[in-house]
C-alpha cells in the first residue's frame, strides 16, 4: 500500500506540513518532533515522492547520458560507474540513445527538466550544434573530448587519445613492427577525434615518415563489422604491414576474427593492438593487446563534475584528462 505524507503524520501525531519541512529540513524542530517524524519513516519504510520533492526545490535532481553506440561495452562501464555516484547523491540516470534520436531527444529532456548531460565522443560534433538549445536552459554539459564552439572551451572529461597513440606505437615499435597500420572507424578529418593525428605525429617521431590510416566507410562506425571490413579492405590493398592499431578494441577484434578466416597467423603474420580494454578483450583469441583506463572511476568523475557545476562550482577549471596504460596480452609479436 503506497504511504502519504499524511500517513505519518498521523503516526507521528504532527502535521502532513511538519513531516514535509522535518523531511526537507527546510525548517527547524525541536528534538522530540524530528524523533516522532523520523520514527515513523523508519517503522513504514516510507520513501518521499521524489518528483514532488524535486519541484518543491524548483529542480528534480536528473541528470543524463547521451550515448550513440550502445553495442560498445566501454560505456557500461562508464555508466556503471556514473550511476554508483549518482544514487549516493540522489540522483536519478537518464541513458538516452543520440544516434536515431537527434536534435528530438534534446527537447525531450528539457521537458523532464534534466539539469545536466555528459555527451560520449562520437556525435559530439552534432551536440554542438545544440549547445545554445541546452545553455538556454541553464542544462550542464561534460562531454567526453574537448570540445570548442565560438572560441569557448566547454567542460571535458577525456583520455589523452594523443598520447595513447603515442604509448601505442613506441610499444609496437619497441616489439620489433615498423610497417604499422591505423584503422580509423571515425571520419579521419574529424575535430573530435585526435587518434589519426595522434598516430601520425607518433609514427613521424619515431620512423621518420609518414604511416598508413585506412578509413572506415560513412556511416562512420567502430563495431567489429567496422574492423572486420577495414581488414578486409587492408588484405585487398596488398599493403604490407606487420601491425595493426584499431580506433577500439571491438574493431580490433573483428580484424582478428577476418586475418584468422583468412588463414592468417595472429600475431605471428600480423599482430593486432585496439584501445579501451574492455572486458571481452582478455576473452577474444589470441587475448588482445590494448590500451586501457579505468572507465568506472572516469564515470564516477563525469557524475562529480556535472553535479559540481549544477551546484555553482567554477566550470573553468572541471575538466581533466583520465591516464591510459598497455594491456599486453597475445595478441602483438615480439621480434627481439
Amino acid at each position: 500500500m503506497k504511504l502519504y505524507r499524511k500517513d505519518i503524520a498521523k503516526i507521528a501525531g504532527v502535521s502532513a506540513q511538519t513531516v514535509s519541512y522535518v523531511l526537507n529540513g527546510s525548517r527547524n524542530f525541536s528534538q522530540e518532533t524530528v524523533d516522532k517524524v523520523m520514527d515513523a519513516v523508519q517503522r513504514t519504510g516510507y520513501k518521499p515522492d521524489a518528483i514532488a520533492k524535486g519541484l518543491a526545490k524548483k529542480h528534480l535532481n536528473i541528470v543524463a547520458i547521451l550515448i550513440d553506440n550502445f553495442s560498445n561495452p566501454v560505456y557500461s562501464e562508464i555508466m556503471d560507474g556514473f550511476q554508483q555516484e549518482a544514487y549516493k547523491s540522489g540522483y536519478v540516470v537518464v541513458v538516452a540513445d543520440l544516434k536515431n534520436r537527434g536534435e528530438n531527444i534534446i527537447a525531450d529532456l528539457v521537458s523532464m527538466r534534466v539539469e545536466g548531460i555528459y555527451i560520449t565522443l562520437g556525435m559530439m560534433e552534432t551536440c554542438v550544434k545544440l549547445l545554445t538549445e541546452l545553455e538556454n536552459n541553464d542544462i550542464k554539459v561534460v562531454f567526453g573530448n574537448k570540445i570548442e564552439n565560438n572560441g569557448r572551451q566547454y567542460v571535458f572529461v577525456e583520455t589523452d587519445k594523443r598520447r595513447i597513440m603515442h604509448d601505442a606505437v613506441q610499444y609496437l615499435a619497441d616489439c620489433g613492427h615498423e610497417n604499422i597500420v591505423y584503422f580509423s572507424g571515425l571520419d579521419i578529418h574529424s575535430t573530435s577525434d585526435e587518434r589519426c593525428m595522434g598516430f601520425q605525429k607518433a609514427y613521424r617521431e619515431r620512423f621518420h615518415k609518414e604511416g598508413i590510416i585506412l578509413e572506415n566507410a560513412p556511416p562512420y562506425t567502430t563495431d567489429m563489422e567496422s574492423g572486420q571490413n577495414i581488414a578486409k579492405h587492408f588484405l585487398q590493398t596488398g599493403i604490407r604491414a606487420s601491425a595493426v592499431i584499431t580506433t577500439n578494441d571491438l574493431m580490433a577484434i573483428g580484424a582478428i576474427h577476418t586475418f584468422l578466416k583468412a588463414g592468417m597467423r595472429v600475431p605471428e603474420d600480423i599482430s593486432v593492438m585496439g584501445i579501451d580494454n574492455i572486458d571481452i578483450a582478455r576473452y577474444s583469441t589470441p587475448a588482445l593487446t590494448t590500451v586501457g583506463f579505468d572507465k568506472k572511476a572516469y564515470g564516477r568523475k563525469v557524475f562529480c563534475l556535472l553535479k559540481n557545476m549544477i551546484e555553482g562550482a567554477d566550470e573553468l577549471s572541471q575538466s581533466e584528462t583520465f591516464d591510459a596504460e598497455i594491456v599486453e596480452r597475445e595478441s602483438v609479436w615480439k621480434f627481439n
